[in-house]
């Protein structure tokens, strides 16, 4: 693409599309006025096909550290030419100052996105690779990436970094009053964010990476089976504490189930913690 602003409008359009799930129509209708640049970034979805479509994109949550940054360089540039009008329209050019019909930006994406991949997809498919990746982040961000090696190269990519999941994570991975994550499934948040009216389409059309994710469990259950345990016996050795104490930490222990050790290390560093943080007097094995 010749034209530079041309070019940008296109990227900002993928963008938008791979990296938060919006439709076409979606991207092509989005006035500044319903994105916010604040702390966090994030889009309103007034104008949708359907009414589950009408919803809040947080897209700080979804784009790496550096499309992010770009993105927010692109709105700030559009309000000044825009004059800060909130009705202008974010992707828009001075050739097209009052923005594009989505056949025409959605062309010229799915042209390069042929000759790139040699296959005969189109700008939707970039929907389809938001929801696709959306469950394999999650997990990683919800059990750590040495239970996701099964992934190689792709946790190596910008979406898969720390930092990105950092965000992903305060949002969409709940935990418990101390810190713990706590179980919940990803694709109901799945499909408010793509705009559906429940997972089932989601889930059968959209994810295609479905036995990647279940493959991710399986192998995540082998590394578990495999971790060094101790007895409850032992635990409580190691923890200097008596076996009432340690039952009420690990009630599997009452049922004969060896503890995990790094069930162990993360309690005693919690015991540790505490210590530290009442002053470092130790009330001695309990």
């Amino acid at each position: 693409v010749r034209d530079r602003e041309l070019a940008e409008a296109l990227e900002i359009f993928v963008m938008l599309a791979s990296g938060g799930g919006l439709r076409r129509g979606e991207a092509c209708d989005l006035p500044l006025g319903q994105i916010h640049c604040g702390l966090e970034t994030v889009i309103e979805i007034r104008r949708s096909k359907t009414r589950s479509g009408r919803r809040v994109v947080p897209l700080h949550c979804h784009l790496s550290a550096s499309d992010l940054e770009r993105f927010r360089t692109f709105v700030a540039d559009r309000r000044g030419k825009a004059a800060g009008d909130p009705a202008a329209p974010l992707l828009a050019t001075a050739k097209h100052p009052t923005g594009f019909e989505p056949k025409e930006l959605a062309r010229a994406v799915s042209i390069v996105i042929k000759q790139v991949t040699q296959k005969p997809l189109t700008v939707h498919s970039l929907r389809h690779t938001f929801a696709s990746l959306f469950p394999l982040r999650w997990f990683v961000a919800f059990h750590g990436r040495d239970a996701a090696r099964s992934l190689g190269a792709l946790l190596e990519t910008p979406l898969f970094q720390e930092e990105a999941l950092a965000r992903f994570r305060q949002l969409f991975v709940a935990v418990t009053w101390d810190g713990r994550p706590v179980t919940t499934d990803p694709f109901p948040i799945l499909s408010i964010l793509m705009g559906h009216s429940g997972p089932e389409i989601t889930v059968n059309v959209y994810v295609h990476t479905l036995e990647w994710f279940q493959r991710l469990y399986v192998d995540r259950e082998a590394v578990r089976a495999a971790e060094p345990r101790l007895s409850i016996d032992q635990a409580a050795g190691a923890l200097c504490r008596s076996l009432r104490k340690v039952y009420e930490w690990f009630p599997g222990g009452k049922k004969g189930r060896d503890i995990p050790c790094g069930q162990i290390v993360e309690k005693q560093q919690k015991l540790l913690g505490n210590q530290a943080s009442n002053g470092g007097k130790s009330r001695g094995p309990r």
